[in-house]
């Protein structure tokens, strides 16, 4: 409609439900966005996809590991959609970004990867945080959002399986909710590919990532919400490739150059979430038109891969607390052993919807 609102005649067609059952028994609805405390998202994403709905779910996806997997796997056999609401993934700087990183020739290899999200909570939100009824809703703390966003980062920079992590508090509260946490995660079969992060809900706003390469290192101050949504940036410093090493003598480095980056007027990347979320519940089985659109082979495999980056990521979040629980032990992140994921070669085997 016109000014951002719908049309009447729009209006005249909504349904109005009184319960969540209600909504998943309504045949009008295909799909849903699941937003309620982290503790109840298990429940009614599991109750959605029985009901052959497409899921939506706000971050993260559940507050176990094995919750996340039960409803990936249910989805599956329901052939339905399953997708997390990270939305600076759909961003299109953030596409240039990973593609600046991925020219292996310029940029080298990924070596490090930091990144930084905090936000500095109210007392009011922080006292929210203490009860034990809101440490049972929403047990991951400020790992389980912000957490979240740094674990997705270092998985799309690497595009490598999670190895293992290991966390330290810096502060939580009287029920041991973790505020302000630091840590570094593990990528690639052999654990090589360090992501070191900090997320915190008790320093002011910050949202920096930066990605280190044998020639060239990628910043972004605000890759989570663009400051400027007419004009997203985010630098490259390069380094001349003939030095082996930077410095010259006791008094003198190589100089370096230093590029920003504009992506000008780019759509909002809630729409662009929401348009491949779209994609993936609109495509019937057999039909990999969508699929094409977005760079995967097939339609099953679209589905897979955007649903097991959800799960590998809650595998993160996940190892990470079990850290905090051992004093800052390293841990191995749990593995999708029973199914190809993300990043297997292996496609996944045709499924037909279950009705």
């Amino acid at each position: 409609g016109r000014g951002g609102w719908p049309d009447p005649a729009d209006i005249d067609r909504l349904v109005f439900c009184d319960s969540y059952n209600e909504v998943l028994k309504t045949k009008e609805v295909d799909a849903v966005f699941i937003s309620l405390p982290t503790s109840k998202r298990h429940k009614w994403c599991v109750a959605a996809a029985q009901m052959h709905k497409h899921v939506l779910v706000e971050k993260p996806l559940a507050a176990e590991w094995s919750e996340a997997v039960e409803i990936r796997d249910i989805c599956a056999r329901e052939d339905v959609a399953l997708m997390d609401a990270s939305t600076f993934c759909h961003h299109a700087r953030t596409k240039q970004m990973l593609e600046q990183c991925a020219a292996e020739r310029s940029f080298g290899e990924v070596r490090r990867v930091e990144c930084a999200v905090t936000l500095n909570g109210t007392q009011d939100f922080l006292r929210g945080c203490g009860g034990k009824d809101a440490a049972a809703a929403d047990p991951l703390g400020c790992l389980g959002e912000l957490g979240w966003s740094a674990c997705r980062a270092g998985l799309m920079l690497y595009c490598d399986r999670p190895h293992s992590c290991r966390a330290y508090f810096a502060d939580s509260n009287d029920e041991g909710l973790p505020l302000d946490v630091s840590g570094v995660c593990f990528f690639g079969p052999d654990g090589t590919k360090p992501l070191h992060f900090h997320c915190s809900y008790v320093h002011p706003f910050q949202q920096k990532l930066t990605v280190l390469g044998d020639n060239k290192i990628v910043t972004c101050d605000d890759f989570l919400y663009p400051k400027n949504k007419a004009d997203a940036t985010f630098s490259v410093e390069a380094f001349p490739p003939c030095a082996v090493s930077p410095l010259i003598d006791l008094d003198s480095v190589v100089v370096s150059t230093s590029n920003e980056t504009h992506v000008f007027n780019a759509p909002c990347q809630r729409k662009e979430m929401l348009d491949l979320f779209a994609d993936l519940a609109l495509s019937a089985p057999g039909d990999d038109l969508q699929a094409h659109k977005h760079g995967y082979e097939d339609r099953d495999t679209f589905r897979r891969i955007v649903a097991d980056e959800a799960v590998h990521t809650q595998a993160l979040v996940t190892t990470l607390v079990e850290s905090l629980r051992s004093d800052g032990a390293l841990l191995e992140c749990p593995q999708l052993s029973e199914a190809p994921s993300a990043f297997d070669e292996e496609r996944a085997s045709k499924r037909s919807r279950f009705d």
